[in-house]
Order: structure tokens, then sequence, then C-alpha cells
């Protein structure tokens, strides 16, 4: 029987695989069987779409972050219209920093542009502002959502 993640209680988890630049595989810290994975797409953030020249850069940046953690913690927020769950991560070397807010500010993806109140407008906005040369890179590639409609 799978192990159910239930929404806003806090996951310990191991990350097995980086998908792309907001989404990962992880395993659930009190599960045993090694097949009980569960894809999380990061909360409010995007990444670039395989086809940006800025795709490889994103996920080697979310990588780095799950490799240096360990371990992780997952907070359930939902599920998105492809099912996979959302979750925000934080990470244990970073004293729960919040690690979507981080990939924002550094300048691999985007604030979500789709709800008013945006918890990572602020981390994008600092991107954006400070001249950050990776966010200027992405900024000159399609926009993730973008990319998404014309498909």
């Amino acid at each position: 029987m799978p192990f159910k993640l239930f929404k806003d209680i806090e996951y310990t988890v191991y990350c097995f695989r980086v998908r792309d630049g907001d989404t990962i595989w992880v395993q659930v810290e009190e599960e045993y069987s090694p097949r009980q994975w569960h894809e999380i797409r990061l909360h409010r953030i995007d990444a670039p779409e395989s086809d940006h020249h800025m795709y490889s850069k994103s996920k080697r940046k979310l990588k780095s972050l799950c490799k240096k953690a360990k371990s992780l913690t997952v907070v359930i927020k939902g599920k998105d219209k492809y099912d996979r769950k959302l979750g925000i991560r934080y990470g244990q070397y970073h004293r729960k920093r919040d690690i979507n807010a981080m990939i924002v500010q550094d300048g691999y993806a985007y604030a979500h542009p789709y709800n008013g109140n945006d918890p990572y407008r602020e981390q994008d906005d600092f991107a954006k502002i400070e001249g950050n040369i990776i966010r200027q890179e992405l900024d000159k590639g399609p926009r993730p959502w973008d990319s998404r409609k014309t498909k």
C-alpha cells in the first residue's frame, strides 16, 4: 500500500532524482519500501522547460542543493493539474531555509506568475534588480508558462 503524503504536514525526505529545475523525486524517511517514491513539484516557482537554454543550469542548481542537504524537509501544499504534489522544500543545512526562495533569488527560476499572493515575488524582484547574471540569461529565453501554452 502506498504511503500517502498529507497537506501541511512536514516530512523528512531524501532526494532520489531531480527531473528538472522545479521537480524532484523523493523518498519519505518513514517509508521502508524502496519503491515508495513521490514526485514533488516545487510550489509557486517555475523553472525553464527542457527546450530552454537555461534548463541544464537550473536543473544542476537544484541537484547541488539536494546533494548538499542530504535530507530535506518537504511541506505539501496541494496538487497541480498533472496530479503532482506541490511542496516547499527546506534544506537541513540551511537551518530550514526555503530552498524554493533560494532558487528564485539566485536567478534559476521565476516566481510563479499565476497568483497575486505570491510568496516569492520579493526574491524574483531581487534577482532582476540586482543585475543577477544568471537571471539575465534566464530572461533571454521564453518564460516557462509561455512555452507550455504553445505545446
